[in-house]
């Protein structure tokens, strides 16, 4: 029994490098299609690298990369959140929360992309774009509300005869 442990280990170890360096193969061969905008055929390379190697982030972030150029934002930033909510390396989950805060934000979601934003800036304080789009955010979504207000307030008059 003891002897079978390190053999189990040794093939499990080999089993799990090979689901790697086949999941690379697969992300080189999306990322060939991705600078061809072929973002489908990219799309179909990266999905087949996360089904080798679900943990690898870097399939599973240009996936979303890849959908998101398909006008697939929803399930793009559901993948995002994912990434950025699995992920322990801080540069990839601020990069991670900073795409899912764009794609709310082109959707007019702008409470959730203010979110996004701020958890972007959580992992990388740095990031002078999520700062400036979290400021974009805000001031938009002040405007939105400033605009409802004025637009209730006439109806809370009551008309003159």
């Amino acid at each position: 029994m003891r002897k079978l442990l390190p053999i189990l280990s040794f093939f499990i170890s080999m089993n799990t490098y090979a689901q790697s360096k086949a999941a690379i193969k697969l992300i080189q061969a999306g990322n060939e299609f991705y600078k061809q905008q072929q973002f489908a055929k990219a799309t179909e390379k990266y999905n087949k690298a996360v089904e080798a190697d679900p943990s690898d982030n870097t399939a599973k972030f240009n996936q979303a990369s890849s959908l998101y150029k398909q006008d697939k934002k929803v399930e793009a930033a559901r993948i995002f959140a994912e990434i950025a909510n699995n992920v322990v390396d801080k540069e990839i989950r601020s990069k991670a929360w900073y795409n899912k805060a764009v794609i709310l934000s082109q959707q007019q979601n702008l409470e959730e992309s203010i979110e996004a934003y701020k958890n972007a800036l959580r992992s990388n304080p740095d990031d002078k774009m999520a700062r400036e789009n979290l400021q974009k955010a805000l001031l938009e979504l002040k405007k939105r509300n400033s605009q409802r207000k004025k637009e209730e307030d006439p109806k809370k008059q009551p008309k003159i005869p």
